[in-house]
């Protein structure tokens, strides 16, 4: 709560003692302990602080890969936060391969259609998109967009945030008719 009220000092201070009291009761290697640095790691990312962001991250992703193997979704959901870590940095080769890997496990554990695995491909294209590599960017925005709509229906705003991203590619590439037509669908 506090984190998403913009409070991050009082979110940290309640996540680190959260994570002493695990520590302590439950040892160092638990994947609650993992949760709870994925937690602080978010508000550090939240507030730009991203190197501290990435120490928090890396640990909660070795806990995870020890306890519940390299192929679990959690360790996918770790991979992704620190790829986004990365893409916020412009740093998008880092991240690129850490949203591969991600898709990689989401899809072998998961199937290939299922939510996560759209927003992984989303991802995957916001870092094309960063770059200007606009048909890649589209191919991996369509292909999130088809299993948004087959997983969770037409009115869900994952779906509507997709259009508007794919919306966004064709305007940057001067293409206005088939952006307006995907913001009016994504407005609808």
């Amino acid at each position: 709560v506090y984190d998403s009220q913009g409070r991050y000092e009082e979110a940290l201070a309640y996540y680190k003692e959260t994570l002493s009291i695990l520590k302590e009761n439950i040892g160092d290697r638990h994947p609650n302990v993992a949760t709870t640095l994925n937690n602080i790691a978010l508000v550090y990312r939240n507030q730009g602080r991203y190197e501290e962001a990435l120490a928090y991250y890396e640990e909660a992703l070795s806990i995870r890969r020890e306890s519940l193997g390299d192929r679990h979704p959690d360790v996918a959901a770790t991979l992704n936060n620190i790829a986004a870590v990365y893409r916020a940095q412009g740093r998008y080769e880092e991240a690129s391969a850490y949203y591969e890997e991600a898709l990689s496990i989401f899809k072998e554990s998961l199937g290939d259609r299922h939510p996560y695995v759209a927003t992984t491909l989303n991802n995957i294209a916001l870092v094309y998109d960063s770059q200007g590599r606009y048909e890649e960017a589209l191919a991996y925005y369509k292909e999130a967009l088809s299993i948004y709509k087959e997983s969770l229906g037409d009115r869900h705003p994952n779906v509507a945030s997709t259009l508007h991203n794919i919306a966004g590619v064709y305007d940057n590439q001067g293409r206005y008719e088939e952006a307006l037509a995907y913001y009016e669908e994504a407005l609808s």
